[in-house]
């Protein structure tokens, strides 16, 4: 269909009739795993590369809406299982049938044989803004959690680094603090730098997830820290062979070396450490030979990376929230307290109960992924009910302002769940009165 008219019209009048045959198309089926179907088709035909651009967009627009991916993959045991299941389909390697009637079997053909690389990033994108958040990849605990998300890094390796390069480079860092601190608590920013290297294949996609990472918002705000890991990885590096994945091709080595060029680019770091990389890259290619005491610049200037003092922080949609870590036993509110901030549970359990010491009721045991004192906020009333730690516990504080500035963004997004949201929370506020 969009092969024919690639022969007959030229300029903008093209584009115009191919996105309108692509609109047309796709108009044919309402259902989103039929519009998905009808372009499969159009990728199993051949398109060629003028119409292959058309047919992507069309795809990718529809892989970033949440109810298409949801038709397509069906129900999913858990988080973890959905973003395993989203990175292996941008490969082509989703073994994963789907819900009823998916094509999904259908389009991981396509990810394979094409693979259309802007639905490639819009699968990547959906899997980075999902590991940014706090919600957990299981229901299980965080031992779980940490092997999956393990196992999720390296699906996330590409030859040269993480696919979906700094976006994706800082949600893997986001994520790591909570899934692989362990029982000591929060990791620092080297620590965690630390800890994702040990899980990486090689050093070239060590060397492409640092570049990414200083192109990032937590590389700006942890540029020592990155630039020492840099320094330190160049170090390691006396020939071509200790940064390239074994068995590497002369052809592949020389596409990871452009990769890693290309995650150089612009100025998120200082010129002379981009220069020394550059420099470093070229001896490597030619086959010389560096002594590891070369490798480096002097960061002596640059003091070493501190624990921040007070609460630690949790990033959130480009917002820091602060954490609580609760001992056995500890109060996180009591009846009667106002209800300034909710809570995100991390890990541990947490007893809701009413009464005192000597006569208390428990109401309920909320555990990771839960949310807890919401409704005082938004009934601007008291707690009404005490929350005590039955085990060792992590959450993440949300401040009113913070709750009540997300409920306004709802509101330019869904002006009908906001005002349910008000209109809820007014007959709890009656209720309670």
């Amino acid at each position: 269909m969009l092969a024919a008219v690639d022969g007959e019209f030229e300029g903008n009048y093209a584009v115009y009739l191919k996105c309108g045959t692509v609109a047309r198309l796709l108009s044919e089926d309402p259902e989103w795993n039929g519009k998905i179907g009808l372009l499969c088709d159009q990728f199993e035909r051949g398109p060629n590369g003028r119409a292959l651009p058309f047919l992507d967009d069309a795809l990718a627009e529809i892989l970033d809406g949440g109810s298409a991916v949801q038709a397509l993959m069906g129900s999913q045991a858990d988080l973890g299982s959905a973003l395993r299941n989203m990175t292996l389909l941008s490969y082509g390697a989703c073994s994963h049938k789907g819900g009823r009637n998916s094509v999904l079997p259908r389009l991981n053909q396509v990810m394979a044989r094409v693979p259309p690389n802007r639905s490639r990033q819009t699968l990547a994108g959906r899997v980075e803004r999902a590991l940014k958040s706090v919600a957990p990849l299981t229901r299980e605990n965080p031992k779980v959690d940490s092997e999956i998300f393990v196992n999720l890094i390296g699906m996330l390796c590409g030859p040269a680094g993480f696919l979906g390069g700094p976006g994706m480079s800082e949600a893997v860092t986001q994520r790591a603090r909570l899934c692989l601190a362990g029982v000591d608590g929060d990791l620092t920013p080297e620590e965690t730098l630390r800890k994702v290297q040990s899980h990486l294949p090689n050093r070239a996609v060590r060397l492409g997830y640092l570049l990414d990472l200083a192109h990032s918002p937590f590389g700006h705000k942890n540029m020592a820290t990155v630039l020492k890991s840099l320094v330190d990885l160049l170090g390691e590096l006396p020939d071509l062979a200790a940064l390239m994945p074994s068995g590497a091709s002369p052809d592949q080595q020389r596409a990871i070396i452009g990769d890693l060029r290309r995650r150089m680019e612009g100025e998120a770091m200082p010129a002379d450490i981009r220069d020394m990389i550059a420099r470093r890259l070229e001896r490597l290619m030619t086959g010389e030979k560096v002594m590891a005491e070369e490798a480096g610049i002097s960061l002596a200037a640059t003091p070493p990376p501190a624990r921040p003092a007070g609460p630690q922080m949790v990033r959130i949609d480009d917002q820091d929230l602060p954490r609580r870590d609760l001992a056995i036993g500890e109060i996180l509110f009591r009846q009667g307290d106002p209800g300034d901030e909710a809570y995100l549970v991390v890990s541990g359990e947490i007893d809701i109960f009413v009464g005192n010491e000597d006569k208390e009721r428990i109401i309920s045991t909320v555990r990771r992924g839960d949310i807890i004192g919401e409704m005082a906020v938004l009934t601007h009333q008291p707690r009404q009910a005490t929350a005590r730690a039955k085990t060792k516990a992590t959450l993440i504080a949300v401040p009113a302002e913070a709750f009540r500035a997300r409920l306004d963004r709802l509101a330019g997004q869904d002006r009908v769940l906001r005002r349910l949201i008000d209109v809820f929370a007014e007959r709890l506020r009656v209720g309670i009165g």
